[in-house]
């Protein structure tokens, strides 16, 4: 069982601010002081000027901060030292949002920090959840919360306040005991999202994250079947939404919050276009002068759910149209036609609707042949944004599977080794073209989309990825020349 120093006091506490005063109760009234948590978003290669609100956390946070003093750190905000914020802040537990991702390696690092410290550490989200026993395999790592974490984490929470507990009784937990890892009966999916609290958007700086815009989540899952997604592992091709009511008390909350003039929401939705009722009671609720990013696959554009679009002041719709081959597009899963695409694109045109187009390279068995005809495609769509990207095996889609069974992949034996190979192509192409050629292919339309950036102000972007570029090749100079320092720098990021 986990111990760590406990606060015993006969008081009653008051929280005022960031102060605690004291009020006295009767004797043999004493009562554990509420636990401290820190909940951390590690560090990842994103822009500083354009942050996103770490959502899940806030969500996690939201279900224990009346009760217990919670602190979310982002270590993609600023340069906090984090053995100076454990050490002020002395948290009884940390949990660490984890992703398959550039930020894994600072995860396992700020996770190795408060370990050395005897903290105990939970960690979450996507990779986790999909990878329970290979993380709790890790010695830095006590609890891993599988799925949505809201009321996992709440009852964790509970049962260590109390000094520990049966935790084989939480559902949708893994845990540690004498060595060997349990993982407990996972967790039906939250239905009725409406009964979850708002974000804790009050334990962040709100103002910073919406300078530019209003990130929101309106809804969890996805019903379809795209065979290199996580959803249909994580979420059960399960998809659940809330009501229009409560995400526009949602916005009036984060607005209250903050003197921010921003008039721009950017829902993050997995599939935020499923309910077309539910759109049409949102967008009727919804002032007009609001700008909206949103995602939508291109089965579900039509005039009609453009002229829901129409009376904003603007609207800008991410697709992934993924492979100009329909063949391609077929052993994917993806469901839809390359007729389609070119009717959704062709309504765009007409409503003037800005676009991003997201598309693959690299995907298991495809061919050069393959690769052209994507091209030609994006060429011909003319989105205002092109995001190619090449395809990497994520562990828990089906594609992964297959892939290790056909001896394509090889799973990293650690999470350490995660960290170092997630999101990269190098030694495990699964496609039957040149590395080099799915390097040209994606920086080619990066550059490609280069005056697009700087029309709309976004030139950091495209130089961020050029230096990320700068760092991967250096790294390779270096170790053709043993001149490599010898430091692992996804797994041992300096804190």
């Amino acid at each position: 069982m986990i111990q760590w120093p406990r606060r015993r006091v006969s008081v009653k506490l008051e929280a005022r601010g960031d102060l605690w005063y004291t009020e006295c109760e009767p004797l043999g009234q004493a009562r554990f002081l509420d636990m401290r948590i820190l909940l951390i978003n590690p560090k990842a290669r994103s822009l500083k000027t354009t942050p996103a609100p770490p959502l899940g956390l806030m969500c996690v946070a939201a279900m224990v901060k009346d009760r217990h003093r919670v602190r979310i750190l982002d270590r993609n905000i600023g340069d906090q030292d984090l053995a100076a914020v454990i050490q002020a802040f002395e948290p009884d537990l940390i949990g660490v949002s984890v992703l398959t991702g550039p930020a894994l390696g600072d995860a396992v690092a700020v996770s190795r920090v408060a370990k050395r410290r005897g903290i105990p550490i939970v960690w979450g989200g996507v990779h986790p959840s999909i990878l329970p026993e290979q993380a709790l395999s890790e010695e830095y790592v006590d609890f891993v919360v599988i799925g949505e974490g809201e009321r996992t984490f709440e009852e964790l929470v509970h049962h260590l306040e109390k000094s520990g507990g049966r935790f084989e009784r939480i559902q949708g937990l893994g845990f540690k005991k004498d060595g060997t890892v349990i993982i407990n009966k996972h967790r039906s999916l939250i239905k009725d999202l409406d009964a979850l609290p708002f974000p804790a958007w009050d334990l962040i700086d709100v103002g910073l994250y919406t300078k530019y815009e209003i990130a929101l989540v309106t809804s969890r899952g996805c019903p379809h079947r795209c065979r290199f997604c996580y959803n249909p592992a994580l979420h059960k091709r399960q998809w659940r939404a809330r009501s229009p009511q409560s995400i526009i008390k949602e916005i009036e909350y984060i607005r209250s919050l903050t003197n921010s003039k921003t008039r721009s929401l950017k829902f993050y939705d997995d599939n935020f276009v499923v309910d077309r009722e539910r759109l049409r009671g949102l967008f009727s609720l919804l002032p007009k002068d609001y700008d909206l990013f949103l995602e939508a696959r291109v089965n579900y554009i039509d005039r009609e759910f453009l002229r829901m679009l129409a009376p904003f002041r603007s609207c800008h719709i991410m697709t992934g149209l993924e492979s100009g081959d329909q063949s391609m597009l077929d052993r994917m899963h993806k469901d839809i036609t390359l007729d389609m695409v070119h009717r959704a694109f062709r309504l765009f045109k007409r409503y003037r609707i800005a676009t991003s187009a997201c598309l693959m390279v690299g995907l298991p068995d495809e061919t050069y042949g393959q690769i052209l005809k994507t091209i030609r495609m994006a060429l011909k769509l003319k989105p205002m944004r092109y995001s190619f990207c090449v395809y990497s095996p994520l562990p828990g889609t089906d594609w992964y599977a297959e892939c290790l069974s056909r001896g394509l992949f090889q799973a990293p034996a650690t999470t350490e080794g995660w960290a170092r190979k997630a999101f990269t192509i190098r030694g495990h192409n699964v496609s039957r073209v040149g590395t080099w050629f799915l390097y040209v292919i994606n920086y080619g339309f990066m550059i490609l989309s280069l005056p697009r950036y700087f029309a709309r102000g976004r030139e950091s972007v495209f130089f961020h990825k050029l230096d990320d570029l700068r760092v991967t090749y250096a790294s390779k100079v270096r170790k053709i020349f043993k001149r490599s320092s010898g430091v692992d720098t996804d797994s041992r990021t300096a804190l």
